[in-house]
């Protein structure tokens, strides 16, 4: 999810999860921004675990056991851009 999340509009994820909890996460890998690219993503990973899984429980997105989403990212992302209302 994190390399996806990079190349969406984010504002769809920020409308359905607390700011507080996106902010804690920014906050961490702002302070990692000098680290090489898997260090941030292991960093982040240990430090804001939490964080990250209010995240995707905010997002209602349901998994199978195996941990795979049931919808994937690309439709799941195009059903919430869609419900979005013209002019927003």
């Amino acid at each position: 999810m994190f390399i996806y999340i990079e190349q969406k509009n984010l504002e769809i994820i920020s409308d359905k999860v607390d700011n507080a909890i996106l902010w804690d996460i920014d906050r961490r890998l702002y302070r990692d921004k000098f680290e090489l690219t898997d260090e941030i993503i292991a960093d982040s990973y240990k430090y804001s675990y939490k964080e990250y899984e209010k995240v995707l429980v905010s997002l209602g997105q349901k998994y199978f056991s195996n941990g795979n989403p049931e919808i994937n990212w690309d439709e799941w992302y195009n059903k919430q851009y869609n419900a979005v209302g013209a002019g927003l």
